[in-house]
């Protein structure tokens, strides 16, 4: 007599919220500032900012959203990658199951896309699985963070993001998100040239409030052979009291 083939345990939801239908949407947002990291534009003054949202709606209507920002100056996905990795290859491994059996739907996508040397478009994936927790928290009628039972606070601290090209547009920056309220600030490098990196993160610390905590984002473009304190402007940074608390890659 065959082994009767094993089924997961009912999640918090029992047996409910098997996913339905997944839906993707182009949005173009309009772009205030233009805004670059070290591979390039991310974003340009007047031109629209496209955005894919994804909808996941488990039968009985519960539904949750998600977004992926396609950066092709950040990364090798793009808009339209995005869609049709979601439409053609995501979305069927994803319906028919549970929204809350979640390794269920990791393993599904892993056999979707190959995870080959990094994990298959993470991007789109994040997405979906975005959309999933969403969904989850408006059908157990809580926030997210309740649900994760991880919540301890009600709200969290922002920082500001500094991308100027010069020292006065940085120090404009700074100026616009002290008035806006924002009390910690990050700065876009590898962008100016090490001279050129060392001037902008200056003017942030001289504009910036005494007590603000201040750091600097490559986005890779700086390696920890040749990072600024090891250069010719190792002297400026020392006299800002930088230093490298942490590298990522």
């Amino acid at each position: 007599m065959p082994a009767p083939t094993q089924q997961p345990a009912p999640g918090p939801f029992g047996d409910a919220l098997p996913v339905e239908r997944v839906e993707t949407f182009a949005v173009a947002l309009p772009t205030r500032r233009s805004f670059s990291v070290s591979g390039g534009p991310v974003t340009v003054a007047g031109r629209p900012s496209i955005r894919i949202l994804v909808r996941v709606t488990a039968r009985g209507g519960a539904h949750g959203w998600g977004e992926a920002t396609p950066l092709p100056s950040w990364t090798d996905e793009t808009a339209e990658s995005i869609v049709t990795t979601v439409d053609r290859y995501l979305a069927p491994a994803l319906l028919g199951l549970p929204a809350w059996h979640l390794d269920a739907v990791d393993r599904a996508f892993d056999r979707a896309i190959s995870r080959g040397y990094t994990i298959g478009a993470p991007l789109a994936r994040g997405a979906l699985d975005m959309a999933l927790h969403d969904l989850l928290g408006r059908a157990a009628g809580v926030p997210l963070g309740v649900l994760w039972g991880q919540r301890r606070r009600d709200t969290a601290e922002l920082g500001w993001i500094v991308s100027g090209g010069t020292p006065a547009e940085a120090a404009q920056s700074v100026a616009e998100g002290v008035s806006a309220g924002y009390r910690a600030f990050k700065v876009k490098i590898g962008l100016y040239g090490e001279e050129g990196d060392a001037a902008v993160v200056a003017a942030v610390r001289e504009h910036a409030p005494t007590a603000a905590p201040v750091w600097v984002d490559a986005n890779q473009a700086v390696h920890r052979a040749d990072r600024p304190a090891d250069g010719p402007a190792a002297g400026r940074h020392r006299g800002l009291g930088l230093r490298t608390a942490a590298a990522r890659q």
